[in-house]
């Protein structure tokens, strides 16, 4: 009597901890499933953000004293850049380094990481600086591939919040969406390098690292 309630005992042992175990495995799955998802809308949300600052013609609309102060003064629109692209991130609720602590309760414009937010817009403008130093072919190429990241991943989780979608496809779509940010990294780095030797060339002496990756320099075949 007491070896059969003592292997019962160590039966009920044994699957509670291959539930345990199996749990823990299926929670650092769906741990694992989110940060790549959260990366993939982060990585899609940067083309959104990209957008609107590229399209700065709106600026026209603006005082003219504050378009002059805006024109000549280069911290001013850096520090605006960073201003727009922290409140773009806000209004989605705010990004966090640590997700987990960011999936514990809600988030909006109100309630987000500001401070996690206004570091990860830093390091965003800091790209977009970096890749708006690139020649024409590689930038439309880079910027069309940032595009195309957007539409698949929104098309993606419209299919996910519907439940149309099978694993093996959402799987495959993931693939081809980090497939194609190491391609846009490639004509980024490409696109940057070469541009470069053109400002080098096209400047010669006059050309300074300050005004290349601060001020920018004017672009001689350019007029308004």
């Amino acid at each position: 009597m007491q070896d059969s309630k003592d292997s019962k005992d160590s039966k009920d042992s044994k699957d509670s901890k291959d539930s345990k175990d199996s749990k823990d495995s299926k929670d650092s799955k769906d741990s694992k499933e989110n940060n790549n998802l959260t990366f993939i809308s982060r990585l899609a949300f940067i083309f959104v953000i990209f957008t609107i600052i590229t399209s700065g013609y709106i600026a026209e609309i603006l005082s003219c004293q504050l378009r002059s102060f805006l024109s000549h003064s280069f911290f001013s629109r850096h520090f605006l850049g960073v201003l727009l692209i922290a409140t773009l991130i806000m209004a989605e609720g705010g990004w966090s380094f640590n997700q987990e602590l960011n999936n514990i309760a809600p988030t909006n414009w109100a309630s987000g990481n500001v401070i996690d937010t206004f570091i990860m817009s830093i390091i965003i403008y800091i790209f977009f600086v970096l890749t708006s130093k690139s020649q024409l072919i590689p930038n439309i190429i880079m910027y069309a591939i940032i595009f195309i990241i957007y539409c698949i991943n929104t098309q993606r989780s419209f299919w996910i919040e519907r439940n149309i979608i099978s694993e093996n496809t959402n799987n495959n779509l993931i693939i081809l969406v980090y497939f194609l940010s190491g391609l846009s990294f490639v004509a980024f780095i490409y696109g940057f390098i070469n541009y470069i030797y053109y400002q080098k060339k096209e400047y010669g002496a006059k050309f300074t690292w300050t005004k290349f990756f601060l001020l920018g320099n004017k672009c001689t075949n350019f007029r308004r």
